[in-house]
C-alpha cells in the first residue's frame, strides 16, 4: 500500500492529467479551434475523451466532436466503440463513427493507421474542425523513437512525436501507459482491449514487451 505521500503524490499526478490538458489547449491551440478526439474504447482514447469531457463543463465554447474508427478487421470492434460512444454522451459530446477499408497487403498497421487518419482528416474537414486529438503517451513515444531506430532512421526521423504537428494534437505526451491506466482506474472508466496490441508478431509490439522494459529498468525517465 502507498504511504501518505506516496498517495499525495499519486493523487496530484493524476489531477495534473486534466491541468496539463487544459494548460496545453490554452498554449497550443486558438480559442476557435474545435477539436475532434479520435476515439476506439482504449485506455488512452477513453481517459483523453474522459479529459476533454471534463474541461468541456469549464469551457463549453470550444466546440468538440468525438470519432470513432471501425477498422473492419474484428466483430469486436463495433462493441469496443459503443463504450465510446456511452462516454461521448455522457459528457454530451457529439459521437461519429465510420468503417474504414484496410488493405490487407504490405504492413497491416501501417496500412490501418493510414486509413484511419485519412478518415479523421475527412470527417474534420466535414465538420469544420481545426483539430484532431490523439491520446498518445510518453510511452507511445519511447516506443515510437525505439521502432524508428531499429528501423535504421537518422536523427530528425527519431526525434519521436510533438505535442502539436500540423493539425494532429498529442496533450497527453509526457505521461506514461501506466498513469493512463490508473487514471482509468480511478475514474472507474469502462475499456476495451484490443488483442494486437499484444501480439508480438507486429516490430512494434515485440519492442513495447521486450525491449522497452529493459530500458525503463536501466534509465527510469527513459520515457518521460
Amino acid at each position: 500500500m502507498m504511504d501518505a505521500c506516496a498517495r499525495k503524490g499519486y493523487k496530484a499526478r493524476m489531477d495534473g492529467l486534466l491541468a496539463t490538458l487544459r494548460q496545453r489547449c490554452d498554449d497550443f491551440l486558438k480559442p476557435s479551434d474545435g477539436v475532434l478526439i479520435a476515439c476506439s474504447g482504449g485506455p488512452d482514447s477513453q481517459c483523453l475523451l474522459d479529459l476533454f469531457g471534463r474541461l468541456h463543463k469549464d469551457m463549453p465554447s470550444r466546440r468538440l466532436l468525438a470519432v470513432g474508427i471501425n477498422h473492419g478487421l474484428r466483430s469486436e470492434a463495433g462493441e469496443e466503440l459503443d463504450l465510446a460512444e456511452q462516454l461521448a454522451q455522457s459528457h454530451d459530446i457529439p459521437f461519429l463513427r465510420r468503417t474504414v477499408n484496410v488493405s490487407k497487403n504490405g504492413n497491416l498497421m501501417a496500412n490501418a493507421r493510414r486509413a484511419r487518419y485519412q478518415a479523421l482528416r475527412d470527417i474534420a474537414q466535414a465538420h469544420s474542425v481545426s483539430i484532431i486529438a490523439l491520446g498518445h503517451t510518453a510511452t507511445d513515444q519511447a516506443e515510437t523513437v525505439l521502432f524508428q531506430l531499429a528501423r535504421g532512421t537518422g536523427s530528425h526521423g527519431a526525434s519521436g512525436m510533438s505535442i502539436l504537428r500540423g493539425n494532429r494534437f498529442r496533450p497527453l505526451l509526457g505521461f506514461t501507459r501506466e498513469e493512463i491506466l490508473n487514471y482509468v482506474r480511478r475514474q472507474q472508466l469502462p475499456t476495451a482491449a484490443d488483442p494486437s496490441n499484444a501480439d508480438p508478431t507486429f516490430t512494434r509490439i515485440a519492442l513495447r514487451q521486450n525491449v522497452l522494459p529493459y530500458l525503463e529498468a536501466a534509465i527510469p525517465q527513459a520515457v518521460k
